[in-house]
């Protein structure tokens, strides 16, 4: 065999060999099996807001869709169709087993998306003529009228659906995190990682996504800015499920599949009491804690977060701090804790205003809060990679903002 011959088959081996250690090889940052139970204080409940099916933009029914949540583990989910005027969807809302399943809207107004919750009346909702009337008017109040139910801005920063001017007060919240629009970022600002992120995918899912993690930053900086001007603005996950992708804008295929859009990331409620099965009452459980703030985002293919807890103690009284305004009298502690399984190492970072106010490498953390302000927390962990790459902090965990008010004596 001559040496051109025989350094070949080497190359083939050795190329063999790592696509096995890379199909094998799990970025493991917790003991297994991993643990499911609820936090000590509060039940975990975690959802996705942001769906369509085949009405619309994606390629299932729902009650296909309702088959992937389950399969993904999840307790809740909402179908947003984009523009569906004929309302016809609202029928199939219902208990799918164990999964709460929700209809809302993803609506075109201007030049973007806007998700609309909970609503009583659609006569807000009948053209898009009409969208956008009543949009406006409504978006410039600082308490829409119940009826309406709440609106989110989807992927603010999405070429080509990019918000423009000054955020209403009437937009409840925003989509911190946008699955597509994540995918797209990755796509523009490094296509070879991307494209070999894409070919590793089939063998090692997992890893392909958790080499492309990255903060949002344009977001987190537009949600803290919001934040700072006195108006509480809820931050999302928004999975935008499509299980539906154009190869060269005009081949489609499902591709990923919505089990495995469902898997990566996720809306985390937190209740004090437990769902009952009855759909009405835990209908209601679940929208009033999204309503109210109460949840925070988790990237799920990082790591299960079930287990995180966040919370104020003041004089032996343990409050939920997401989504709160509290009127304290300093000191009072806030208190982080991961979960107990985590086996790598972890940054919390307790963010104030918009700034770094402290941050720590314990899983159990207590910060005696002396001034008021905003506060968030954002948690990383350091995901073991293959070779060549050692280990990499990726984000993890991001909460909901709470208000800390100052009582007055």
């Amino acid at each position: 065999m001559s040496a051109k011959k025989l350094f070949l088959s080497y190359f083939i081996f050795l190329a063999f060999i790592y696509i096995m250690y890379l199909a094998f090889f799990n970025p493991q940052i917790a003991t297994e099996p991993l643990k499911y139970d609820s936090p000590t204080l509060f039940y975990d409940y975690k959802g996705v807001t942001h769906t369509h099916s085949k009405v619309s933009s994606g390629s299932g029914s729902i009650a296909e869709i309702a088959e992937a949540a389950k399969a993904a583990k999840l307790d809740f989910i909402y179908i947003t169709d984009l523009n569906p005027f004929d309302h016809n969807q609202e029928t199939q809302e219902g208990r799918y087993g164990d999964l709460l399943l929700f209809v809302a809207g993803e609506y075109s107004y201007l030049d973007s998306k806007v998700l609309n919750y909970h609503n009583k009346t659609s006569s807000h909702l009948q053209s898009p003529g009409r969208v956008q009337v009543t949009f406006s008017d409504l978006f410039e109040k600082s308490n829409i009228p119940e009826e309406y139910g709440w609106f989110v801005l989807s992927h603010p920063f999405k070429p080509g659906y990019r918000w423009n001017g000054e955020i209403p007060e009437g937009l409840r919240g925003i989509e911190i995190i946008n699955l597509k629009s994540l995918w797209q970022r990755w796509w523009l600002e490094s296509k070879a990682s991307f494209l070999w992120t894409f070919a590793i995918f089939p063998l090692n899912s997992r890893l392909s996504l958790v080499r492309l993690l990255s903060n949002p930053v344009k977001n987190l900086r537009l949600w803290d800015d919001l934040n700072k001007q006195d108006r509480l603005t809820l931050g999302f996950v928004g999975n935008d499920a499509e299980a539906l992708t154009k190869i060269f804008n005009k081949y489609p295929i499902e591709f990923p599949d919505y089990q495995t859009i469902f898997a990566m990331a996720s809306n985390h409620v937190l209740l004090k009491g437990e769902l009952t099965g009855e759909f009405s009452s835990d209908k209601e459980k679940i929208q009033s804690a999204l309503a109210a703030g109460q949840f925070y985002l988790s990237f799920d293919f990082v790591g299960n977060p079930k287990g995180f807890e966040l919370y104020l103690e003041k004089d032996g009284r343990k409050i939920i701090a997401m989504g709160r305004e509290v009127d304290i009298e300093p000191p009072a502690e806030l208190v982080i804790n991961v979960p107990e399984n985590v086996i790598v190492p972890v940054r919390i970072t307790l963010v104030k205003d918009g700034e770094v106010f402290m941050t720590s490498s314990s899983k159990n953390t207590t910060v005696n809060l002396n001034l008021p302000g905003h506060y968030r927390v954002e948690v990383k962990a350091r995901v073991p990679l293959p070779f060549p790459d050692h280990g990499r902090w990726v984000p993890w965990i991001y909460t909901n903002p709470f208000l800390v008010r100052q009582a007055n004596n």
